[in-house]
């Protein structure tokens, strides 16, 4: 036992018991390690932040299993590095490096465009990058360096790819999260953390906001395959706390790390669970979770609030006419009612509209439009002898419409992604859909009819009831609609023979498949085509299908034979509609290449051009008398054409003005018809845009090179130009003046169609001036000028007229009290991944159907300022103010960072100049200015009647800022950088001013005079000489009960009716006096300190002078300049 007296040994004996525990700790920390060895050859995921930490180690393990890593690093020369690191350790070359800053939405769209050049499908983005606790800095785009980063670049970075993983599907999206979203909070108030700042806090704002965003993503892609989740990846050791002084200081790293060591995941293992979530198979179909060592854990309940999700939600409407009797863009489907000649045409400018083929002038055929997608309509089907109507659009919906009364009945909402394709079972009275989802639904329109048996209309409350009630929506699509599964690609082509006994459809998949649609079992695929097959048409008795693929061909298959048993080449690009006779003999084609053929199907030779549009054909359908056929293209006109004869005894080829028809021939082919028999015109769709300055007006060219003026905020369109040069009216019309974007502008309708959100574009960024902005002055109170918001106000004039549940209607305001919108406007609200969630007109806002709606729609922050009224807040800008260095001297100058509202203008800064900083000088005795306090106080006034802009000029990089210019455009326009804004300023000259100055020697002797005006020196002398009784009056007096040391400010020693007299003297008997012209002058008090402490100073600094002789008059040259500089600075030139 004789260890147990060793000092040392047991010394040794207690500090390796110490680390003993220290590393069982240590290891017991790690948590678990994934451990499945399975490789992810072939597939290609992104790692953020890649370059160091968990997302190094976990870029590294990815590499291992073979897969094609990108590594995503703001620092390009770091990434470089971790690049050869990993490939020299796990020989996989596949592992690339590229440029992502997620703190500029330009680095990470150029990062997107770069990958999708690279690469053509993304299985995995791990969003691992992050910054914890850093000094409050801003992104590019302004947003507070964590939230913009940790969030807001993700965000941004999943949105641009969700397009990849949805076509790479199965995909997935991983977030690292953090524990920290525990104590988190999304502080909607101040987002941005502007009225302040706790780095924690932010922290831990934007880790919650990561799990809000992978339960709310998680939701949209719901069927799509694309699963997302979120993990805790534990306490590890990594760089991300670089920012935590405390913690990287000398004395920590000595003292505390070793304390904390053992309970730190080592990098490795913290990046455990982010390779768990991403390849694990049994996590294929598992999305909207939250990860933490390798399994499921708990949220906070914050992290389960799903109204933060209405941050993601934004608003749009679409500038238009009343009535927009004609297509703006190209039109994608036609249907023509046999029973009255009515055609239904739908586009690309989200309207079915109805027109009469009966009349003779087809510019009076207009009968009425349909109006409830809100994006392009790419489908339709007329059903139940022409009662009814179906559409299917790219807003993801399908529709069932009364085609008779004009009206959507119901909105079917079970695709996940656009509608590309519908077909109809007449005999069954079945409508099929399908789209890029790659899901077939197989609806019963009768079923679908009889839910408005008892009231002939569903109200959009009902159909949304349906669709919101969680559980309810599986029971509503079972009812309505068979699921046809199996199809692994983006489907475009879509058919059923009028019996409803087989299915086909066409996909990127360059195959067709076939179901039985009355047991949704897959019969048989059939391979041929080597592009995609956008259209099919299947034979009455099911036993053909003929099809049009992108290659360029239509293929004849054999269903019986599971075989192509005809291929007609005669177009020169792909075949994009088929239309077929009842006899199935021949077959109408329409190309890319602006074709239209008539085939016979049997003989392909036989066959005759029947015309040759302007643009490619979209899609066709004959006329009343199958004499003709309707035709649309990429153009908005509907156009007729004549259709040869297709008699058995006469060849098709024998009617064409030309040889027989060959296939292989190359001379050029005399189309049938040289002009169409009848043409339904279409109107012109917006194509360029630029918004102004002003971002309240943009310019606008249409198809037919017309330019026009709109309004955003009124929703009109003001004027228009005709054929005008673009750029020059942009450039005539543009003014210097800077306001942020608050609302993003979208043309794919071909009619301008204004976002409002809250993502990358806020739109309660744009305050202005009410008068500025031409809305008037008549809410302005004491002549004051109001400032208003943009965006606040146009919400709620586009709400005017919703019923709102306030219990005291006095307080019931409507509208902004500006202005009005046309009642006509269509108002959407929808998820920032494009799902509409409600569309209604302003005018139908007032309907009790519409109301409920929109109290279920609308989101918090829209609410917030139209019900609750609440004001958005300000958005600050920090500046400096320093005066200019012909006022003070370089290491004098004193630097004062101030915050404003942005719109400030420059004349407010120049009041905070005269007001507050002319008047930071160190008292003095107050003998003077009380003697002199009624005097003194007139001088004040009289000062202030001059604007301050009219004495004090305000410089930025050396230009001369307008004093209506606001700080956030002299930012854009003068500044032009991302560090804080510098002002200097001086106060102007005036030249028509007299001024002298006088030093006098404390025996009244003349050091140094100075005399502004040569005419009227002898009079400026005598003002000084009379000045100096007074000086000498007023110190004896005071100095002889109360000697003093410090200077003395002697205030307005007299005035006369053309001159005022100051007095200054010194604690050594110099004496000052400052004579000025009173009727072209108007300096305050604190004007006329700051004009003496320059000269005292000026004075000192040359009698400090060794070679200078004390009491001697001064005939210095210098001394001369620098004086008269002071003086010119306060405006006594």
């Amino acid at each position: 036992m004789s260890f147990l007296t060793n000092k040392k040994v047991l010394l040794m004996s207690g500090v390796g018991t110490i680390a003993g525990i220290g590393i069982i700790i240590k290891d017991f920390m790690q948590g678990e390690k994934y451990r499945n060895p399975i490789k992810v050859g072939g597939k290609v995921m992104i790692v953020t932040g890649a370059n160091t930490g968990i997302g190094k180690e976990t870029a590294t393990e990815l590499a291992k299993r073979k897969a094609t890593v990108y590594l995503a690093c703001r620092s390009l020369h770091r990434c470089e590095e971790t690049r050869r690191k990993i490939i020299l350790e796990t020989k996989n070359k596949n592992v690339f490096c590229r440029e992502l800053d997620l703190g500029s939405f330009q680095s990470i769209k150029s990062f997107v465009k770069r990958f999708k050049a690279e690469q053509k499908r993304l299985d995995v983005l791990i969003n691992n990058a992050g910054v914890m606790r850093c000094p409050r800095m801003l992104t590019n785009e302004g947003f507070e360096m964590q939230i913009g980063v940790n969030h807001m670049g993700h965000f941004l970075l999943t949105h641009l790819l969700l397009d990849y993983l949805n076509k790479s599907a199965p995909s997935r999206i991983v977030n690292v999260s953090s524990i920290a979203h525990n104590r988190g909070e999304i502080n909607t108030a101040d987002l941005n953390s502007e009225k302040s700042y706790d780095p924690t806090k932010a922290y831990e704002q934007s880790k919650l906001a990561n799990i809000l965003f992978t339960r709310k993503l998680a939701k949209h892609l719901e069927g799509t395959g694309v699963t997302v989740n979120a993990l805790h990846p534990g306490i590890v050791d990594t760089e991300l706390a670089r920012h935590m002084g405390a913690y990287n200081s000398f004395f920590a790293k000595i003292f505390f790390y070793p304390l904390v060591w053992p309970f730190l995941k080592a990098p490795i293992s913290g990046a455990q669970t982010s390779i768990y979530c991403a390849i694990d198979p049994e996590l294929e179909k598992v999305t909207g979770k939250y990860f933490s060592d390798c399994k499921e854990a708990p949220v906070a309940p914050q992290a389960e609030d799903d109204a933060m999700a209405d941050f993601l939600w934004k608003v749009s409407f679409v500038i238009r006419d009343a009535e927009e009797k004609r297509h703006k863009r190209g039109v994608n489907a036609l249907q023509l009612d046999q029973n009255n000649g009515r055609l239904f045409s739908c586009g690309r400018d989200a309207i079915i509209r109805i027109w009469n083929t009966n009349v003779s002038n087809m510019d009076s055929s207009y009968i009425q439009s349909l109006e409830h997608h809100n994006d392009w309509v790419n489908d339709i089907v007329l059903c139940c002898g022409g009662r009814n109507l179906i559409s299917a659009s790219c807003d993801t919906t399908v529709k069932v419409w009364n085609a008779h009364k004009g009206f959507c009945m119901s909105t079917l909402r079970t695709h996940r992604d656009y509608v590309q394709a519908l077909a109809y079972a007449k005999d069954r009275e079945q409508v099929a859909s399908a789209g890029l989802d790659k899901q077939i639904f197989l609806w019963d329109v009768n079923t679908l009819t009889a839910l408005t048996a008892s009231n002939n209309t569903v109200t959009s409350k009902e159909i949304h009831f349906l669709i919101k009630k969680g559980k309810e929506i599986k029971f509503y699509n079972f009812l309505l609609a068979s699921s046809l599964t199996g199809s692994k690609h983006s489907i475009y082509g879509l058919a059923i023979n009028p019996s409803g006994t087989i299915i086909a459809s066409g996909s990127t998949e360059n195959v067709i498949r076939c179901w039985d649609p009355r047991t949704c079992n897959r019969l048989i695929k059939l391979k041929g085509h080597t592009e995609n097959i956008k259209s099919l048409v299947i034979s009455t008795d099911g036993s053909h299908i003929l099809s049009g693929s992108s290659d360029g061909t239509i293929k004849l298959w054999s269903v019986g034979q599971q075989r192509c048993i005809q291929t007609i080449s005669i177009h020169n690009e792909g075949v994009w509609s088929l239309l077929v006779n009842e006899n199935f003999t021949h077959v109408i084609s329409g190309s890319r290449d602006k074709k239209i053929f008539l085939t016979e199907i049997r003989n392909p030779y036989n066959s005759v051009l029947v015309c040759e549009e302007k643009a490619p054909i979209l899609n066709m359908c004959y006329n009343l008398d199958h004499t003709g056929i309707w035709t649309t293209t990429w153009n908005s006109d509907i156009k007729m054409w004549k259709l040869p004869k297709t008699n058995a005894d006469k060849s098709l080829s024998s009617q064409q003005n030309s040889s027989n028809l060959s296939l292989n021939e190359q001379q050029p082919i005399i189309p049938f018809n040289t002009s169409e028999e009848k043409c339904i015109k279409g109107g012109a769709a917006i194509e360029k845009y630029v918004v102004l300055n002003d971002k309240r007006f943009m310019v606008t060219r249409d198809t037919e090179q017309n330019v026009a003026i709109y309004d955003v905020l009124k929703v009109i369109k003001v004027e228009t130009l005709g054929k005008v040069d673009f750029d020059e009216t942009v450039k005539a019309r543009n003014k210097m003046v800077y306001v942020p974007n608050w609302f993003t502008v979208d043309l794919k309708t071909g009619m301008p169609t204004i976002v409002l959100g809250q993502d990358e574009v806020d739109c309660f960024a744009a305050w202005v001036s009410a008068t500025e902005a031409g809305l008037g002055t008549g809410h302005a109170e004491n002549g004051s000028d109001p400032k208003v918001n943009y965006g606040s106000l146009l919400l709620q004039a586009l709400l005017e007229y919703w019923s709102q549940p306030i219990a005291d209607m006095d307080n019931d305001i409507r509208g902004n009290e500006y202005f009005k919108v046309p009642k006509y406007t269509p108002i959407l609200f929808s998820e920032v991944g494009g799902r509409t969630g409600c569309r209604l007109l302003v005018r139908d806002a007032a309907g009790d159907t519409e109301s409920a709606l929109l109290h279920e729609a609308v989101p918090s922050w829209v609410a917030d300022v139209v019900i609750d009224r609440n004001i958005p807040r300000f958005i600050k800008i920090p500046f400096f103010l320093l005066p200019h260095p012909m006022m003070v001297k370089q290491d004098r100058m004193k630097k004062d960072r101030l915050i404003a509202n942005e719109f400030i203008q420059c004349r407010k800064v120049c009041e905070h100049v005269l007001d507050k900083i002319l008047m930071e000088i160190p008292p003095t005795n107050g003998t003077g200015v009380n003697s002199n306090s009624s005097q003194n106080n007139s001088d004040a006034s009289e000062g202030s009647q001059i604007p301050a802009e009219d004495k004090i000029e305000l410089l930025c990089n050396d230009v001369v800022c307008d004093p209506s210019m606001d700080l956030r455009t002299v930012k854009h326009f003068i500044w032009k950088q991302s560090s804080d804004l510098t002002f200097h300023y001086k106060t102007k000259p005036n030249f028509s001013m007299s001024c002298s100055v006088a030093i006098i020697s404390k025996d009244n002797s003349p050091l140094y005079v100075l005399t502004s005006n040569i005419d009227k020196e002898i009079e400026l002398l005598y003002r000084i000489h009379s000045a100096l009784d007074i000086v000498d009056e007023k110190c004896n007096g005071t100095s002889n009960k109360n000697p003093d040391l410090r200077d003395l400010f002697l205030g307005l020693l007299y005035a006369t009716e053309n001159y005022k007299i100051y007095g200054y003297m010194t604690n050594t008997k110099i004496k000052f006096i400052l004579v000025v012209d009173s009727l072209n002058s108007a300096f305050r008090e604190n004007e006329i300190r700051t004009i003496f402490r320059n000269i005292h100073q000026e004075y000192v600094n040359f009698i400090s002078n060794p070679f200078v002789i004390p009491n001697e008059p001064i005939f210095s040259k210098t001394f001369d300049k620098n004086i008269r500089s002071k003086i010119d600075c306060y405006g006594t030139k």
